[in-house]
């Protein structure tokens, strides 16, 4: 079978050797100073003191004192300089949008902070319509601020509980990225101006084509609304329309990221050459982002996380072979094939050998669901999958940075990046949870084979590792194969007496 017409044309070729994987746990899813004598420390003090006990006394009250008044003096100044500072970049921020929307931007992130999220949501709103009325007002990454102030509006909602609403406001954010020449009506000011009015309608209703950025925007936006509708049921929906909704917006990630993929050429001659032109720009879109308070799901770099989570979906819908290709291509872009451009010109990063490493021990729940069931080529296959996972992400966690926060420091002041590190813990947790799954798969999967030595060792590793992160649920899963293993041995004992 074929996938669906809409992604027919899109999907990347293959180059990951055609080693399948193990079951997915679905429970889990991934000097002390010394001191001389009393004796000693006397006669060293009168050996340096002055004559006079009362002088001796007086003189140690002053350097005390001067001590003290020193590091309180370096404390106000450190607290007074971060306090102007603080100041000087809040009232600084978003000097890159247009004066229109910059005040109700500002005011509907300070709202938010402030918890006041029906205030938030009003300037937000505001901000966005302003920005839809004039986007040529915007500059550059027109795209890019018009959904940015739409997911910052739908962030709000989402704080709310207002997820319905929440649903709305990424649906239109995407049908201005899918379609550019959607722009809304213009809507009537509150002082309508009739000059300003005929001005604004006379003007293009069209947005320039979506860079490879936006496709991600767009991704990024699908994806989440996705993840959204299958935990949230709208009434009016039957089960079957719920499904397709969320189909539907799994698939148009996808297609974006597939988008973005194939937008993104490799650097010319020209274009290193003006490798300080590109940096300032990336830096305008950083500091942009960060400005609107985007949530974390948006600031994701991870392109394959739509192409895993339809690959999910399919093999919940039962359609295996829909979801084989999806799970390899997203493992091809997390960690590229060895002789692939892509590894040659980098190494994978820790947090995407830990997420291939997810993948790959998932991959093994798609070969056991072949119609053909476990047969011994699929558990074999499994197996080598399982394993390879298990190496991938243990060699992740004994190559990974060791973790020390500095985010008590203003990052101007040598603070650590708090996002970068809670990403990288993230990262780690998933490598920890593969590491007990692929060991309980390894387990299941000897087990089927009849090897219940070896996996009676897996399960006890499992639940070894599982100990160690305090991990309920997989030290439970892995306590009960054992005295499975253990009654069966029982039993065999048994049966063999009589």
């Amino acid at each position: 079978m074929s996938l669906p017409s809409t992604l027919q044309g899109l999907t990347i070729r293959f180059v990951i050797p055609p080693r399948p994987t193990c079951r997915s746990l679905s429970l889990l899813s991934s000097t002390p100073r010394h001191v001389g004598p009393a004796t000693s420390r006397v006669h060293s003090a009168l050996r340096l003191a002055p004559a006079t006990p009362h002088h001796r006394t007086l003189t140690t009250w002053i350097k005390s004192q001067s001590r003290v008044s020193t590091i309180f003096t370096v404390l106000v100044l450190l607290g007074v300089t971060s306090t102007a500072y603080g100041l000087y970049q809040f009232y600084e921020t978003f000097h890159m949008w247009p004066p229109a929307v910059r005040s109700d931007l500002r005011a509907g992130i300070k709202a938010k902070h402030n918890g006041d999220l029906g205030l938030s949501e009003r300037y937000l709103r505001r901000a966005l319509q302003t920005a839809l009325n004039e986007p040529e007002t915007l500059g550059d990454h027109v795209h890019l601020k018009l959904s940015g102030i739409a997911v910052a509006l739908g962030g709000v909602l989402e704080d709310a509980h207002r997820i319905r609403d929440a649903c709305d406001v990424y649906r239109a954010a995407l049908g201005l990225l899918l379609d550019p020449s959607s722009l809304p009506p213009l809507e009537p000011a509150a002082e309508p101006d009739v000059a300003a009015a005929e001005a604004l309608e006379q003007r293009p209703r069209t947005l320039p084509l979506l860079t490879p950025e936006d496709h991600l925007r767009a991704a990024s936006t699908a994806h989440h609304l996705a993840e959204l509708l299958a935990e949230y049921k709208d009434p009016t929906w039957t089960p079957r329309e719920a499904r397709e909704q969320e189909e539907r917006w799994r698939t148009c990630a996808v297609e974006e990221v597939i988008r973005a993929v194939r937008g993104t050429a490799p650097p010319s001659t020209a274009a290193q050459s003006s490798g300080s032109a590109q940096t300032e720009k990336s830096e305008e879109v950083q500091t942009m982002l960060s400005e609107l308070d985007l949530p974390v799901w948006i600031r994701r770099t991870d392109v394959s996380a739509p192409l895993e989570a339809l690959g999910r979906f399919y093999l919940q819908e039962g359609k295996v072979e829909y979801a084989v290709p999806l799970y390899l291509e997203a493992l091809q872009i997390l960690i590229p094939p060895v002789l692939s451009p892509q590894a040659q010109s980098r190494e994978p990063s820790v947090i995407e050998r830990c997420r291939g490493a997810q993948i790959m021990n998932n991959l093994s729940e798609v070969q056991l669901a072949g119609r053909q069931g476990p047969t011994p080529t699929a558990r074999a296959a499994a197996e080598r999958w399982a394993r390879h996972a298990l190496e991938t992400a243990r060699r992740a966690l004994a190559e990974a940075p060791p973790i020390e926060s500095q985010s008590w420091l203003p990052r101007w002041l040598g603070g650590g990046d708090e996002e970068q590190e809670k990403e990288l813990e993230e990262g780690l947790a998933t490598c920890l949870e593969t590491v007990i799954a692929a060991l309980f798969n390894l387990g299941s999967l000897l087990e089927m084979s009849g090897n219940i030595t070896e996996a009676q060792g897996m399960y006890t590793q499992s639940w070894e590792e599982a100990r160690k992160v305090n991990m309920k649920e997989g030290m439970r899963e892995a306590r009960a194969a054992l005295r499975r293993l253990e009654r069966d041995a029982s039993k065999s004992k048994g049966d063999s007496g009589k």
